[in-house]
């Protein structure tokens, strides 16, 4: 009986992390963090748009590249961010993604430094 109740306990514990909510940035995406730098997606209709942080201050978009991998409705979609002032990485789909949709982002930092995140659209 107590080998039940501690392998329940145990299998409680490890699923906590999966049911945690993504950490939110301060346009109200998710946020991911790399090499101290942060980027948050938001999805607006069909544009997609990165911001770029450094720690808590908004980082220049110049001299960055990057692109999605939109994966939506059976279809994927390979979009080239555009740069644009003062700290976003932006592009325009179609149409916009369907809920659910997985979204793959690559980028190059003016630093060098590279980002790699993994979003799915609410």
């Amino acid at each position: 009986m107590k080998l039940s109740r501690r392998i329940l306990f145990g299998a409680c514990l490890f699923s906590l992390p999966a049911l945690a909510q993504a950490p939110r940035g301060p346009n109200g995406g998710p946020l991911s963090t790399e090499h101290g730098h942060s980027y948050e997606l938001v999805v607006s209709g069909a544009t997609l748009t990165v911001f770029l942080r450094d720690g808590s201050r908004p980082m220049p978009s110049r001299g960055a590249t990057g692109r999605l991998v939109v994966q939506s409705g059976g279809q994927t979609v390979n979009l080239a961010l555009a740069p644009a002032e003062p700290n976003r990485l932006t592009g325009s789909l179609a149409t916009p993604p369907a809920s659910g949709a997985r979204l793959v982002f690559t980028g190059q930092l003016a630093d060098g430094h590279r980002l790699q995140g993994r979003f799915v659209v609410e």
